[in-house]
């Protein structure tokens, strides 16, 4: 089985999800994009995911030394 996938925005909200992910959390695609990212990955889950991108992105935007 391919590996599940869900974007999320930094809202907590779902953008998008795969053929994977929507088999494996058994939900539609209409359904899932409704759905709060915190109902399906746990409480504390999407805002461990979003505090985590959030820092990788914050980090490559420093300016490189010259």
């Amino acid at each position: 089985m391919p590996d599940a996938l869900l974007v999320l925005e930094v809202d907590g909200s779902i953008e998008s999800a795969n053929r994977a992910a929507l088999e494996l959390l058994g939900h539609s695609r209409d359904e899932i994009l409704e759905l709060p990212a915190e109902r399906v990955l746990g409480e504390g889950g999407a805002a461990s995911v979003i505090e985590r991108c959030g820092r990788r992105a914050g980090s490559s935007t420093r300016r490189r030394p010259s």
